[in-house]
């Protein structure tokens, strides 16, 4: 049987979510393992030569490039999903506010029950930026997206982490942060990690990212829409030349920006590079992924089909990382915060990753969505249950 095109772009999307959920993982094992503030200064946790270099290695290649990458699926999906409504004479606005808000729901629920570094509520808060742009020309919203990237750029210039916080004993923060984590029961875990952090500076920074991220990450949003306006990804054997020029230019370029900042942390302008740097990587990640699933034959290889299952459950898939991450690490689960070291820290999430990608392709043999998935149809959808063949928006 032949699959058409529309088919094909469904499941690269898919796919690119999967591989994206596998690189936020490894990068939210660290926070997991070593907490969000306390991975800014992981010299405190006397890690081997080895797990330093595996440090670094998350650092400048994934940590700030995989999560732009559901940026820009997330604008994607909400320009496909706008267009499948107005096909048939709806009004976008109504399911797409359902939608954001109820992102922006789970993701409090995520970070007030779980963990702090939720992206649900973010994802949720950008939507709202979004409306405003969604009867923009592709070119419109490549400048200003460049332009925003380009202004958070400026605004990172000299940053230099947590530590630079004043009147903050890192040291000891990290010191209660080990005793609690690995110790600590439910409780005391919440208490302490809803302070966000050592003193009134951290937390004023931290509700600051929290308001202004939504801002900063808009710019993959959309270069997200663009891309579906565009109708890139429609047809990826005809685009295959572009994918593969657009990925040699921009993933050198991102690895090299973002390496100047680990590399040479005290130079001033290495928070602005890595800020860039993470977007200009996510960008190249894009199209180099879309190249792994321009299917040439019936029946994709295990690898992809695992990849796209997990994609296809990405919102269910992302609840459960956190579930595991915190099981592992924390006091009320296993106890193992800042024993592991970073290497064996991401075969352990490259190993649950597998499992979810088995998982995955499991239950969809059975069912046709994830609970989240589900729920988040069922809002998004309210009043409109007996419409047949909704449009599923490829973004979380």
């Amino acid at each position: 049987m032949n699959i058409s095109n529309q088919t094909n772009r469904l499941i690269g999307i898919d796919g690119i979510r999967g591989l994206s959920l596998l690189g936020i993982l490894l990068a939210n094992t660290l926070a997991f393992q070593y907490g969000i503030w306390e991975s800014e200064i992981i010299s405190f946790f006397e890690l081997s030569s080895f797990d330093e270099a595996v440090y670094s290695a998350v650092l400048i290649l994934v940590k700030g490039s995989f999560a732009p990458i559901f940026a820009f699926l997330y604008g994607f999906g909400t320009i496909k999903m706008s267009q499948n409504l107005e096909q048939r004479g709806l009004s976008p606005y109504p399911f797409l506010i359902r939608r954001f808000l109820f992102l922006l729901a789970a993701g409090l629920l995520h970070f007030l029950l779980l963990w702090e570094g939720d992206v649900l509520a973010t994802y949720g808060l950008s939507g709202f930026l979004l409306l405003a742009f969604l009867k923009v020309k592709p070119k419109a919203l490549i400048i200003v997206g460049i332009s925003v990237l380009s202004l958070f750029s400026l605004m990172t210039y000299g940053s230099a982490g947590s530590t630079a916080l004043p009147g903050v004993n890192w040291e000891d923060f990290a010191r209660d942060s080990m005793n609690v984590y690995q110790n600590g029961g439910y409780s005391a875990i919440q208490s302490f990690r809803l302070e966000l952090g050592a003193g009134p500076f951290s937390r004023i920074i931290f509700i600051f990212n929290w308001l202004f991220i939504p801002i900063l990450i808009s710019s993959m949003f959309m270069f997200g829409m663009a891309a579906a306006k565009a109708r890139l990804f429609h047809q990826p054997a005809e685009e295959k030349r572009l994918y593969v020029r657009i990925a040699a230019i921009l993933i050198p370029a991102g690895i090299a920006l973002k390496a100047v900042k680990v590399v040479w942390p005290q130079l001033g302008i290495g928070g602005s590079l890595h800020t860039l740097g993470g977007t200009v990587l996510a960008l190249g990640y894009v199209f180099a992924f879309a190249l792994l699933f321009i299917r040439q034959n019936e029946k994709p290889a295990a690898w992809r089909t695992g990849l796209i299952s997990v994609g296809k459950l990405s919102m269910s898939n992302y609840l459960l990382q956190t579930v595991f991450g915190v099981l592992i690490f924390y006091g009320y689960g296993l106890g193992l915060f800042g024993k592991l070291g970073t290497a064996i820290g991401c075969l352990l999430a490259i190993a649950f990753f597998g499992l979810q990608a088995w998982a995955s392709g499991l239950y969809l043999r059975r069912f046709k969505m994830g609970p989240a998935e589900k729920l988040i149809r069922s809002v998004t959808w309210l009043g409109h249950g007996r419409k047949r063949e909704q449009p599923r928006a490829p973004g979380m």
